[in-house]
């Protein structure tokens, strides 16, 4: 039996609200043609916090179709400092428009609130051949700042190989943190935001905000007697009695709830009688 059936796209837009509503953090914007929807996009607070650290050049790839509808998924990704990909926002779209993709990349700039300048370049090998390049270095040992003509530093964020000579001839063996820039560091997101209880998917808020709590002070507790190897077996002891307690009086409820009730548990809403958002129609 189709539960949702006609009501899957008021449902989609409730649930993204919902979330909305309870994480200020997390935007959604959504566009309707005569009720039918016909352009959404959302972006989480895991991705928001990922573009304000990797936003040097974000990639987007409108060549998903696998739905029932039919609509375009456009997934915003990004690399990160583990040379990882990840999401900085996704949406859907009827068509590929010059207005939808307009409206898009508008709901994308009004998410992240900032522009980042955008490098792409094919670095043709040939024209590096049969040059002879002179680099000038000038290291100010006062403010550890290394000043040099390749400017190596301000377009990849790395310092060129001959700065760490000039580094180790003036006894200095440790990177400035002037030049360790924020995208390489291990700790640059927050663990918060890293832990799969934040994604969003699991039920009712409520439930959400407390599994989320739940996760977050079982972390600081790993955390805070990681590199002290005597707590952490003590901790580890802790949650084996902890869990053995969980287990013993905690009382699993019968599941008599009937099937629509158990989808919108599931969905984290109110399934409606009536809607004000329609589904587009399916097209092949």
């Amino acid at each position: 039996m189709n539960i949702v059936g006609p009501n899957d796209a008021q449902c989609v837009v409730d649930r993204l609200q919902i979330r909305r509503d309870n994480y200020p953090n997390f935007h959604i914007e959504y566009k309707l043609d005569d009720k039918v929807l016909n352009a959404i996009f959302w972006a989480n607070e895991t991705a928001k916090e990922n573009y304000s650290k990797f936003s040097d050049v974000i990639a987007t790839d409108a060549t998903y179709r696998t739905n029932r509808y039919n609509m375009i998924f456009v997934p915003f990704t990004s690399i990160n400092n583990h040379d990882k990909t990840i999401t900085v926002g996704a949406g859907f779209l009827s068509d590929e428009t010059i207005e939808s993709y307009t409206w898009l990349l508008r709901a994308f700039l009004k998410a992240h609130e900032k522009i980042h300048s955008m490098i792409l370049s094919d670095m043709d090998p040939t024209l590096y051949k049969k040059k002879i390049i002179i680099l000038q270095v000038v290291f100010n040992e006062g403010d550890m700042t290394i000043h040099y003509s390749c400017k190596h530093f301000q377009f990849y964020g790395i310092l060129y190989c001959h700065c760490f000579r000039v580094l180790l001839d003036n006894d200095i063996f440790k990177i400035p943190e002037i030049y360790i820039l924020d995208r390489w560091r291990k700790n640059i997101v927050d663990v918060s935001y890293q832990k799969l209880l934040h994604r969003w998917g699991e039920g009712n808020t409520e439930t959400s905000n407390l599994l989320h709590e739940a996760s977050s002070y079982y972390e600081k507790c790993v955390d805070s007697v990681a590199h002290d190897l005597g707590k952490l077996q003590e901790l580890i002891q802790s949650l084996k009695t902890l869990s053995i307690e969980c287990e013993n009086n905690v009382v699993t409820k019968p599941n008599t709830n009937p099937t629509k009730e158990i989808v919108e548990n599931v969905v984290g809403l109110h399934i409606p009688n009536e809607i004000d958002i329609e589904a587009p129609s399916r097209t092949l």
